[in-house]
């Protein structure tokens, strides 16, 4: 009797978290948590470009004059178009527009992810909404410009599962103004639907909107060509490489390990109706295929498996086990790891980079002008924070002789030479060198190798800033 009456308020209980304004709630409050930890100061790249990109445009400049000391900007301006009408409306600083958008879109893309699968079994909705609610890669999502793809993609997906063809062709159409690596992977994710829904016909009026809707990038194309082919590469390759991409705790922003594992449970359990759920799988290995070169896939990955993990973890509550307490031991587990990652997710992204430091460094150059030399990951923020130009960033694509500009970047942070250095400063017009300890972690392995010995010892230069392990060096030609 105890048992049944237990198992009565355990299906309350799930009931009850199972409703879409509850989770909602739960939602809200964990993407508020990544918020709270950077209030003062952004994480990453992304924001800090499309800022400056948006205020641009306010004011009606149309060329990128601080990028590798100026280039033409790509046709992808969507996000910062969007930025630039809501400032322009609502007027409030930057920071919290950003913040305001980017967790509307991720709020919203849980919100659609919901109606999906509402019609289905309540444990269902319950555990695979949980998943994604504490996923590292959902957190992550609620602070960047990709929000809006993933929203755009859920949405017509949505209006597809209730035949709204139409609306779903015109709300797919916005996403070429975002994202390339969006619209190839949102395509893919388009194809494999439509298989399963069984109208397959519908996807060659997708190809068609995408065609008509990537028609913006003709001119660019056409004036410029094809982006230089980089002779570098910016990070490894191979399948450790790619296992870092995709699952979180191996040192990258994707999948839960736990999540995935409870994922190829959920999959037993779904070929159990062999060719039925082909495509779901086909599309997960699309996806991980995916990851490995696009940031996009990531994000979608997740929310598939995600779902997927719901009916694993169903699984190892429903089956017959030899012992209680072995089988309370794996679901502790389990919970235990899935928690962990999220943990995990949100102290590393507390010391994402820039910090306070950083910012206040690159802030005391807002008053003085010139280029403005750093690593590569260091050019957005150089551009944004101090508003100078920089030599090189991670832009890289359709950049002006960008092959050439690091290898000489590289050969400056190497050299002892102090007259290779002379002719590269003079080349790029460099006046000012910002180093970070970070920075100077990352490419150096000794305090007077390469660049730093001739900042150290030449005359030329002069340290104008050190505060907290950042400095910033003048030159004085």
């Amino acid at each position: 009797m105890q048992m049944k009456y237990a198992l009565r308020n355990l299906e309350k209980v799930i009931k009850l978290f199972a409703k879409k304004y509850v989770l909602l709630v739960i939602c809200i409050v964990f993407l508020l948590i990544p918020f709270i930890l950077r209030f003062n100061v952004m994480a990453g790249e992304d924001n800090y470009y499309n800022i400056r990109i948006a205020e641009n445009l306010i004011k009606g400049i149309y060329y990128d004059e601080l990028s590798y000391s100026g280039r033409e900007l790509i046709p992808t301006l969507g996000w910062p178009v969007i930025l630039a009408i809501f400032k322009t409306l609502l007027n409030i600083p930057y920071e919290i527009l950003v913040t305001m958008l980017t967790f509307l879109f991720t709020a919203l893309s849980f919100l659609i992810f919901y109606s999906l699968i509402k019609e289905l079994d309540v444990n269902i909705i319950l555990f695979s909404s949980l998943f994604l609610i504490i996923s590292p890669a959902f957190l992550y999502l609620s602070t960047i410009s990709l929000s809006v793809v993933v929203f755009l993609m859920l949405l017509t997906i949505y209006l597809l599962s209730k035949d709204y063809n139409k609306l779903s062709l015109f709300t797919f159409a916005f996403i070429p103004f975002f994202s390339i690596s969006g619209t190839f992977v949102s395509l893919i994710i388009v194809f494999m639907y439509t298989l399963y829904i069984k109208r397959s016909k519908l996807f060659s009026k997708f190809l068609l909107v995408t065609l008509l809707a990537s028609l913006i990038y003709l001119p660019f194309v056409y004036k410029f060509g094809l982006p230089e082919r980089l002779t570098f590469l910016m990070h490894q390759t191979g399948i450790g490489f790619a296992l870092k991409r995709i699952i979180f705790d191996l040192g990258g922003f994707g999948v839960a390990t736990f999540t995935l594992l409870l994922s190829f449970l959920g999959f037993n359990i779904l070929w159990e109706k062999k060719y039925k759920n082909i495509v779901p799988l086909i599309t997960f290995i699309s996806l991980i295929i995916s990851s490995y070169f696009f940031d996009i896939a990531i994000f979608y990955l997740n929310f598939l498996v995600c779902f997927i993990a719901s009916y694993g973890l169903i699984n190892i509550l429903t089956r017959k086990w030899y012992s209680g307490i072995i089988k309370k031991f794996v679901i502790l587990i389990f919970v235990s790891g899935l928690l962990f990652s999220s943990l995990s997710f949100l102290n590393q992204f507390n010391r994402e980079l820039p910090n306070k430091d950083i910012v206040d460094g690159l802030k005391h150059l807002k008053d003085r002008d010139g280029v403005v030399l750093s690593n590569y990951d260091r050019g957005i923020w150089i551009n944004t924070l101090s508003g100078n130009k920089n030599v090189i960033d991670s832009n890289f694509y359709y950049a002006p002789d960008v092959n050439s500009i690091f290898e000489n970047v590289q050969k400056l942070f190497y050299t002892r030479d102090i007259e290779i250095s002379r002719w590269i400063f003079d080349k790029y017009n460099i006046r000012y060198i910002f180093i970070d300890n970070f920075m100077k972690n990352k490419i150096w392995e000794e305090d007077e190798e390469g660049l730093l010995f001739i900042l150290k010892y030449s005359k030329e230069f002069q340290k104008i800033y050190s505060k907290n392990g950042v400095e910033i060096w003048e030159y004085l030609k």
